[in-house]
């Protein structure tokens, strides 16, 4: 019966690859037509990072989970078929902070897979396992802003999106650099724009936050959560850590 479970949830795991990989496909070749190079440049990185979690397996020489496995390939979906291509990060304001929560709960997964397999494993306490994986999670965080920021500076792109704000701290205008609060900022002009903003632009600081602050939570969860279920032996945990191959 157990093989039969875990036979059903890998054939899932693959319809997941595939409807995914179809998805962007028809996605990236709709972009095409349309002549939307840049949508269809993100369908085909989707293509591409389908290969992700094969490749971590192989390298690190580790067994993923269905459940685990499942997850990601949702995750990339969300992230790129309908994040991206279907332009989801412009349309709803919680698809972004919902998928850094997701994307914490899934690297701290990741994370704690190395303290299975390193050397030494044995007399390395919950908590230490657990904190790793945490701060693993929360450099991946990191890793990704950099990302982010290159993206924009290099292909003047705008993954780290902008806020309109009405106030603000700043010493740059004084001489000095004195702090100085400003408040009731209506309008910021632009050469070349026909209407002036309503508010300062902000160039990506409070999405960069709030991203991070959203990958510490889920971060954060996937933890607690575990460590609960590490100290009590619980079964549940084995679905969504991978494991290190024995062959």
């Amino acid at each position: 019966m157990r093989g039969q479970t875990n036979g059903g949830m890998a054939r899932s795991v693959q319809a997941l690859y595939i409807l995914t990989a179809l998805a962007a496909l028809v996605g990236g070749i709709w972009c095409g037509v349309r002549r939307e190079y840049a949508l269809m440049g993100q369908a085909a990185l989707v293509l591409i990072t389908l290969a992700v979690p094969r490749l971590f397996a192989l390298a690190f020489h580790v067994y993923l989970p269905a459940p685990l496995e499942g997850l990601s390939v949702i995750f990339l979906f969300l992230t790129g078929v309908l994040g991206e291509v279907l332009m989801f990060y412009e349309k709803y304001a919680f698809w972004d902070l919902t998928l850094h929560f997701l994307s914490g709960l899934l690297f701290c997964a990741f994370g704690l897979s190395f303290t299975q397999t390193g050397r030494g494993r044995g007399g390395v306490s919950v908590f230490h396992r657990v904190f790793y994986a945490f701060c693993f999670s929360l450099a991946a965080a990191v890793i990704w802003e950099f990302f982010e920021f290159g993206c924009d500076r290099l292909f003047l792109t705008d993954m780290q999106k902008d806020t309109l704000l009405h106030s603000l701290s700043s010493g740059y205008p004084h001489a000095g650099g004195m702090l100085g609060r400003y408040t009731g900022i209506e309008e910021m002009t632009f050469t070349g724009l026909a209407a002036p903003l309503a508010g300062y632009l902000d160039i990506g600081l409070y999405d960069t936050v709030e991203d991070m602050f959203m990958g510490t939570l889920g971060a954060l969860a996937f933890s607690v959560w575990a460590g609960f279920e590490l100290v009590r032996g619980g079964r549940l945990i084995v679905r969504f850590i991978p494991v290190k191959r024995e062959d």
